[in-house]
Order: C-alpha cells, then sequence, then structure tokens
C-alpha cells in the first residue's frame, strides 16, 4: 500500500467497528472511528475526540472570542430590555435607539465569531483528516461519511476498501461501499462463517 494511500474498514455492527478499533489502537496506523452509538476505543477516535485531545490555538482563540460575544449580545440583550419598558408612547427615545443599535452590532459581532469558529474547527478537522490513514465505520454510516466535508482528504485517499462480517453481508451493506467510493482500486471481504452465519 501507498504511504499516501488511506484505508476504509467497514462492518455491519458497531460491535465489529469497536472490536476492529481495539487492534487498530494496537498498531501505529492512525484511524478515525464515524457513526453514532459507538463506545470504548472507538468513540476515543472520533473526529471530534482527535480534536478536544489536541486543541490548536486557533480553535481556543475562537471559542473564547464566540463566549465574549456571547455574553456581550445576553448585556445588549438585557440593556435594550430595559430600554424598551421605558418606551413613550411616541416611539423610541434617542437614547434607547441608541440600546437597539448596540444590541444589533453585538449580534451581528456574536454570528461573526460563531463562523469564526465554524471555520477554525472545519480547518482543524481537515489537518486530522489529511494525515490519517484509516476510517471505521458501519456500511450505515458510510453515505454520511462519505458527505461529510471535514473527511474529504481521508475520503479521496482511500484505494482499498474492507468489510468485516462479510458472511453476514447482505447487498444493501456492500453497495453503498462501492456506490461512494469511486477511487476504491482493491475491494477486500473477510470473516469467519463460524462465528455468524451466511445471509
Amino acid at each position: 500500500m501507498d504511504p499516501d494511500d488511506a484505508i476504509l474498514v467497514c462492518a455491519v455492527q458497531n460491535r465489529a467497528i469497536e472490536a476492529i478499533a481495539d487492534k487498530f489502537e494496537a498498531t501505529s496506523i492512525s484511524f478515525i472511528t464515524f457513526g453514532r452509538g459507538v463506545v470504548g476505543t472507538a468513540a476515543w477516535h472520533t473526529l471530534e475526540k482527535q480534536l478536544e485531545r489536541n486543541l490548536p490555538d486557533e480553535v481556543k482563540f475562537a471559542r473564547a472570542a464566540l463566549k465574549a460575544a456571547e455574553k456581550q449580545m445576553k448585556f445588549a440583550r438585557a440593556a435594550l430590555k430595559a430600554a424598551e419598558k421605558q418606551m413613550s408612547h411616541h416611539g423610541l427615545e434617542l437614547w434607547q435607539k441608541a440600546e437597539l443599535i448596540a444590541y444589533l452590532a453585538a449580534v451581528k459581532d456574536f454570528r461573526k465569531a460563531r463562523m469564526m469558529l465554524k471555520e477554525a474547527e472545519l480547518t482543524a478537522y481537515l489537518a486530522i483528516s489529511s494525515t490519517t490513514t484509516a476510517l471505521l465505520c458501519t456500511t450505515a454510516a458510510i453515505r454520511a461519511a462519505v458527505h461529510d466535508a471535514r473527511l474529504n482528504p481521508l475520503i479521496e485517499r482511500v484505494k482499498t476498501a474492507c468489510l468485516d462480517e462479510a458472511g453476514s453481508a447482505a447487498d444493501r451493506h456492500v453497495l453503498p461501499i462501492i456506490e461512494c467510493c469511486d477511487q476504491v482500486e482493491r475491494f477486500v471481504l473477510f470473516g469467519d462463517t463460524k462465528q455468524l452465519p451466511g445471509v
């Protein structure tokens, strides 16, 4: 396998993904698990968990900026509500208009900070997936994984797809892998008929 290539490892059930994650962790292979309901080692290797373990300064800064902007927006909202209670029958007084302008500016700053955080987190996720060798997920999660922009650098490098529990896999389990991964050159099926019966 080319060092720049990546592999996709799928299984029908989450418990198989969890067992594979245990095996991968004992090696030097970097991997990401994707999907709902994973526990144990597999849950420790999701994109979100990997980001939290090695939080880049840009994300820390963006999170702090968002927290400050949210606090400022709440303060401005409280000031505006207090001003609205004192509103005269003739409409907003000049100072009340100032409170409204301050609130709208705070909302704009909050939205800008939220967008900055999303961009910082996406950059961090892309950095993780661009240096990862393997993606582990169930066959039910493969379509979502392929369409998750955060995984693009990893998905684009997948040349080998593996399906565990192949003896118990039906067409509906195999087809998503074939449909979603055009660039795959090798498709490896493995399983143990003594553990799981064929379908």
